[in-house]
């Protein structure tokens, strides 16, 4: 009997050791993911995807569905979509897909033409709003580094941004965000309907209040093993492929050891 007990007591030694070696940053990480996923908070998962691309990284995060309108009885078609969030240290990312029937192809971004409002952080009165249209027209909040790709598709259109973090720290932990579809038909300048993700329809733009903290910021289950390639041209350079936001994602080069007939110059 003394003996079995000094050998559990031994494990259980050892399984404290090793406990303390575990990386603090790890455990309150692993808290973070496991505390949202219990309170049913969207999350929004670490990484940097590369606009336009359909990157792999749009699918290791969830997807949530944009269907809270403001118009359900309305008799004109609808607008639904869904939308995924990613993140690091200078951007907040979102792809959006939008089924709708009627999308508006012509010129115009302001919020009576179909497009996708974003409100990120605290703010109101559209200090912390930023647009884009079906077609890719930027309305709302401006930055130099901001980005957009877009595209028409048989059921609706799809929005990729990439959206700067001016004031905010983009760490893990809660995050005030919200996404708006705005539909108007294929004539455009006729909105009749706002459709949200995460708080009332058509309340962004009054405040934040009413979507705060409502999403999580987690970091990612594994590193993502790409470098960024910065893009950039002189007046008058043209670069092919024109990537959205001048950011290209290419693998990591491989060692020496593991690639010994590679030639770079």
């Amino acid at each position: 009997m003394l003996k079995r007990f000094s050998q559990k007591l031994s494990l259980l030694c050892c399984l404290m050791i090793l406990t303390s070696f575990m990386p603090v940053g790890f455990a309150a990480e692993t808290d973070n993911i496991a505390i949202a996923e219990a309170a049913d908070i969207p999350t929004a998962v670490y990484g940097t995807p590369e606009l336009g691309s359909n990157d792999p990284l749009w699918f290791k995060t969830n997807e949530y569905p944009i269907n809270r309108s403001s118009a359900p009885d309305d008799p004109r078609p609808h607008a639904t979509g869904t939308v995924r969030i990613l993140w690091d240290e200078n951007f907040l990312y979102a792809r959006v897909v939008v089924e709708d029937s009627n999308v508006y192809q012509g010129a115009g971004g302001d919020h009576t033409y179909d497009s996708v409002e974003f409100f990120v952080g605290p703010g109101s009165s559209g200090s912390n709003q930023w647009r884009v249209s079906a077609t890719g027209v930027f309305s709302g909040q401006s930055h130099t580094d901001r980005a957009a790709w877009t595209q028409i598709t048989d059921t609706g259109y799809i929005v990729e941004i990439r959206i700067p973090k001016r004031d905010l720290t983009l760490q893990p932990g809660k995050f005030t965000f919200e996404v708006n579809i705005n539909n108007s038909s294929e004539i455009g300048a006729d909105r009749y309907e706002v459709v949200s993700a995460f708080g009332p329809p058509d309340s962004g733009f009054n405040g934040h209040e009413a979507f705060q903290d409502s999403i999580e910021l987690i970091p990612a289950a594994e590193p993502d093993p790409r470098h960024s390639i910065i893009i950039s041209v002189d007046t008058g350079g043209k670069v092919t492929p024109n990537v959205p936001g001048n950011v290209k994602r290419v693998p990591a080069p491989a060692s020496p050891a593991t690639d010994r007939g590679s030639n770079c110059r």
